[in-house]
């Protein structure tokens, strides 16, 4: 693979958008068959890059000449924070597009409703594919933007185009880390998304006791709720921060159910709880679903607390 690094503005027009070029680095094929690119340029003697993920199973958008309703797909791309270079890449839009660099680091993750325009995703190997991006399609956080996306593996490189320079105070927006955001993740993923991009649902049935067994769901004020153990085997904890750094962590256990000890394997080992406390994926889902909502502990749960 050639990994000589191109200017990323070397294929920009006299007044047109601001179309980037990148060179693909490395690829990682994933087990469930998406695939993650590092896609790295220059810009004023600066390195910039970051991850570009592609799911499997995309079909092309455009039939007949006519879209594809059922080809759209949520979370198909994503766009990751690499390192450093992100941050760098962040900067060189900022400037690409005429706004004050805000000297920050690059969102830990960009995610994408995805349509292929041109050429078969199933063929991504040896075609040119071109792809529309949607962010934020439902406009719940104020970040709708479109943008275009090629990949082509065969001559190793990503672009990135602008759909209309309209969207550009939106890039700009979702580039950067979003002021208080929540955070989830788990055992196998530092940042899984979350609802309405990905449900606590399809999250939590990859919950595995041998090498997937938490998942963690952190309020911007530092309060989690985490699920430790597999699907039909779980345990679901909170904590919540006070103002002064203080904490009080606590148990979810059923209201009706025994006191008697129990146990629940995870990849590091056995953790220790009540046999009411011994819950399954659905509780866990509802429980999460209720926190997240900002709601109160569903009824027929009840919180023990415990010191740690």
């Amino acid at each position: 693979m050639n990994h000589e690094l191109p200017n990323i503005t070397s294929k920009i027009e006299d007044g047109g958008f601001v179309d980037l070029c990148f060179r693909i680095t490395d690829r990682i094929d994933n087990a469930d068959g998406s695939i993650l690119l590092v896609a790295e340029g220059l810009h004023e003697e600066r390195h910039l890059g970051l991850r570009v993920s592609l799911v499997t199973g995309m079909k092309p958008g455009v039939v007949n000449g006519e879209i594809d309703q059922g080809a759209f797909r949520r979370d198909a791309v994503t766009f990751q924070r690499l390192d450093e270079r992100s941050d760098a890449f962040v900067s060189a839009v900022h400037e690409l597009y005429g706004a004050t660099d805000p000297n920050a680091s690059m969102r830990e993750q960009l995610v994408f409703t995805a349509i292929a325009l041109a050429g078969d995703p199933a063929e991504v190997e040896s075609q040119h594919l071109n792809f529309k991006l949607f962010h934020d399609d439902e406009d719940r956080h104020g970040e709708y933007c479109e943008l275009f996306l090629h990949i082509d593996l065969p001559l190793g490189e990503v672009e990135i185009h602008e759909k209309d320079d309209e969207y550009r105070p939106n890039v700009l927006k979702s580039l950067l880390p979003r002021a208080g955001s929540w955070s989830f993740r788990c055992e196998q993923k530092d940042n899984v998304s979350l609802p309405p991009e990905y449900t606590f649902a399809q999250s939590f049935n990859y919950l595995n006791a041998a090498n997937n067994s938490f998942y963690i769901l952190t309020r911007p004020d530092g309060s989690y709720m985490q699920c430790g153990g597999g699907k039909d085997r779980c345990a679901v904890e909170m904590r919540e921060v006070q103002d002064d750094g203080s904490y009080s962590h606590f148990v979810v256990g059923k209201v009706e159910g025994s006191s008697a000890a129990a146990s629940i394997q995870m990849s590091a080992g056995e953790i220790q709880v009540l046999e009411s406390e011994v819950l399954d994926r659905w509780d866990a889902i509802d429980l999460f679903k209720a926190y997240f909502a900002g709601e109160d502990t569903p009824e027929g749960y009840v919180l023990r607390p415990v010191e740690m």
